[in-house]
């Protein structure tokens, strides 16, 4: 059974991306993590101007002069992936193109009156780990004293 994963990487291009990193840290970085307090100290340093990027959870958020950019973003299927470039697009009521296929790259941009968003999604296969003999032994055993 082949298992893939879909790594997503966001761009937003905005004339103030400090102000659209406001209205977008909750759906591209705060609904992936777990410490809630850690999060909202960052996103603080972040619109208050003390830090330029913040890292957590294993997504990274960097903002510049004329962009944010969001990477690290993880969906096990790619119906997941287009649920989020859905709600991540319907803050704005922006137009969308399709999403476009390369051999092993798939993109997707996005246009309104002052903001652009670009999607780069990267399937990416997982290989499960195999067991060794030794613990093959061990689950038949503990198996077979649960049956008797």
């Amino acid at each position: 059974m082949k298992v893939i994963k879909y790594d997503v990487k966001v761009k937003v291009e905005a004339k103030d991306p400090k102000k659209e990193f406001a209205k977008l840290h909750g759906l591209l970085v705060g609904r992936f993590t777990k410490d809630e307090r850690k999060y909202k100290e960052q996103v603080n340093n972040i619109l208050q101007g003390n830090a330029k990027s913040l890292e957590i959870n294993g997504i990274k958020a960097t903002i510049d002069e004329n962009a944010i950019e969001v990477e690290g973003i993880k969906f096990r299927k790619l119906i997941n992936v287009r649920k989020f470039i859905d709600e991540t697009t319907k803050k704005y009521e922006i137009k969308c193109g399709q999403l476009n296929k390369s051999e092993n790259l798939l993109t997707k941009q996005c246009e309104g009156e002052n903001i652009k968003i670009y999607f780069e999604i990267k399937p990416q296969k997982i290989k499960p780990i195999k067991k060794t003999t030794e613990e093959k032994k061990e689950e038949s055993k503990e198996t077979q004293q649960s049956k008797s």
